[in-house]
C-alpha cells in the first residue's frame, strides 16, 4: 500500500488497518514517522523500543517486550530500523509475541529492490511503501499548512514556492517553519519572502552530495543522484551546482584546502563542459565521475 493512502485511511479508521506487524520502506521518512506515531497511539502504547538491524539481537528484542516489572504499566512497541541488515528477521516476525496492542514496525532503509527481496521471505505483515510524493500532493500539503497559520498568498506565489521547495516533507516542513518565522505578524507571503528565505532544492542537495563525496560514501552519493534524477534534476545541472559548492568551499577554506580538492574542482568544471557539449549519456558520465572523485 502507498504510504500517503495508508495514513489517510488509518486516520479515518485506525481499527481497519491495525496489524501486529508492519513493514515500511521508501524515502519519505516524515510520513513514516507520522505513521509510527499514529500506530502507537491507536494501540495505546507509550513506550517505544528502538533497535537497529546491524546491532540488535533477536533474543534481546523479544526479552525486552516480554519483561514487565511489578508496577510497570507501560505498553511497548518495537521499531526495528535497518531491517535489511537483520538476518533473523523472519524468525522475529514469527515469534508469536506481536499483537495489535504491542506491534512490531520494521523499517527497511535499503534501495527498493533489496527491501522487496527481504519482504518476500516474510508473511503475516502489512507492507507500506513510503515513496516521495508528487507535486500535486505536496502543493495541497503546503497550502493546508500555510492556511492553518492564516498566511495569505496568491497562486503565482504558491507556484514559485512549490517549484523551489525540496521533495521530502521533512525538509519542506523545515522550510515552511523558516517562512512562518520570517513573515511574523505580516501574515502575507510574497515572492520576495520566498527568495529571501527558502534554500533552492538543487542547491541544498548539492551540499549534501558534496558531504557524501568528502566522506567517501559511495552508496550514499549514488543514492543521492538517484533521488535527484527521480525529482527531474538533470545531471548536467547537478554537476554545475556541485562545482559551485566546491568553488565556495575552496574560497572559504583557501588556507587549509588540499591539492585533491582543487583537482576535484577542476574535474567537475571539465565534466560540466563535456556534458554541455559532447557527452551522450550524461547520467552515466556523471555517476562514473562521482565515483572517480570518491576513489581518488
Amino acid at each position: 500500500m502507498d504510504g500517503y493512502e495508508f495514513l489517510k485511511q488509518f486516520t479515518k479508521s485506525p481499527q481497519s488497518l491495525r496489524m501486529p506487524v508492519y513493514y515500511f520502506y521508501g524515502e519519505e521518512d516524515y510520513l513514516m514517522d507520522t505513521a509510527i506515531t499514529r500506530i502507537a497511539q491507536a494501540a495505546g502504547c507509550n513506550t517505544k523500543l528502538l533497535y537497529f538491524g546491524d546491532e540488535a539481537k533477536k533474543d534481546d528484542i523479544i526479552r525486552s517486550v516480554q519483561e514487565t516489572g511489578l508496577f510497570d504499566t507501560s505498553r511497548k512497541f518495537v521499531v526495528l530500523k535497518k531491517a535489511e541488515k537483520f538476518k533473523p528477521l523472519a524468525e522475529l516476525v514469527q515469534a508469536g509475541i506481536w499483537r495489535t496492542s504491542s506491534p512490531l514496525i520494521i523499517i527497511c532503509e535499503a534501495e527498493k529492490r533489496v527491501c522487496l527481496k527481504k519482504m518476500e521471505k516474510l508473511d503475516r505483515i502489512f507492507v507500506v511503501e513510503f515513496s516521495l510524493l508528487d507535486q500535486g500532493v505536496i502543493r495541497r500539503w503546503v497550502r493546508k499548512k500555510l492556511t492553518e497559520e492564516e498566511i495569505k498568498f496568491d497562486e503565482k506565489t504558491l507556484d514559485t514556492l512549490i517549484s523551489i521547495l525540496p521533495r521530502r516533507l521533512r525538509e519542506i516542513d523545515n522550510e515552511l517553519k523558516k517562512i512562518i518565522l520570517y513573515i511574523g505578524e505580516k501574515k502575507i507571503l510574497t515572492l520576495e519572502d520566498i527568495l529571501s528565505v527558502v534554500t533552492p532544492y538543487e542547491e541544498a542537495r548539492a551540499y549534501r552530495l558534496y558531504s557524501l563525496v568528502k566522506a567517501k560514501d559511495r552508496a550514499g552519493a549514488l543514492k543521492e543522484l538517484d533521488i535527484l534524477n527521480a525529482a527531474g534534476v538533470q545531471s548536467r545541472n547537478m554537476v554545475s551546482y556541485l562545482s559551485s559548492v566546491y568553488r565556495n568551499q575552496l574560497t572559504k577554506n583557501l588556507k587549509i584546502a588540499r591539492a585533491k580538492d582543487f583537482e576535484n574542482f577542476r574535474r567537475l568544471v571539465a565534466l560540466e563542459a563535456d556534458l554541455r557539449s559532447r557527452v551522450v549519456n550524461e547520467d552515466l558520465a556523471t555517476r562514473l565521475a562521482l565515483l572517480d572523485l570518491i576513489e581518488k
